[in-house]
């Protein structure tokens, strides 16, 4: 419980400097977007772990400018029988940096509440997720990007739910 009370003061810290510096803003291309994608998981219990199969993720973002943003996130899986099914939203701080013109570096981090059914046991909780990736910038006008990600969404009590994700961008 402690861990999430410093993690919350360090994100308000953070986004408040970053509104404070909030002059140096995107140019032109949108400080809202949305971003849906596809992606694995994986479900590890010890040594036993279980492949979720297609995941999809629905993202909406602002960026405060070109080096940090905010993005809340709602996301569900299940196994290819059905016996594991994992539902989950979010809340991130997105620091980022510019490579050069097409491509930038990202992180994430925050909270996660995730729901694992696995038959008929249920488990329900909030833990801080992390991550990282690649936002590619094909387009002349920055307004559509892709995304290549990896997210450990949750780790906690022996279980730890990872993987991997393909995304599409818009800004708005």
């Amino acid at each position: 419980m402690i861990f999430f009370k410093q993690l919350a003061v360090f994100l308000a810290l953070i986004t408040l400097n970053t509104l404070a510096q909030a002059h140096s803003a995107l140019e032109n291309n949108g400080n809202f977007y949305v971003i849906a994608g596809t992606g694995s998981l994986a479900v590890t219990y010890g040594s036993t772990s279980t492949n979720l199969g297609t995941t999809g993720v629905v993202y909406s973002g602002y960026d405060f400018n070109k080096y940090i943003g905010i993005e809340i996130l709602t996301g569900r899986a299940s196994s290819e029988n059905n016996v594991v099914k994992l539902n989950f939203a979010g809340v991130f701080l997105k620091p980022k940096f510019p490579i050069n013109d097409t491509v930038e570096i990202y992180g994430r981090l925050g909270t996660n509440s995730s729901t694992l059914k696995i038959y008929n046991a249920s488990v329900s909780e909030s833990t801080a997720s992390y991550g990282g990736g690649l936002n590619i910038y094909p387009f002349d006008d920055k307004k559509q990007f892709f995304q290549l990600g990896y997210m450990t969404w949750y780790k906690k009590s022996g279980y730890t739910i990872e993987g991997a994700e393909v995304s599409y961008g818009r800004r708005f």
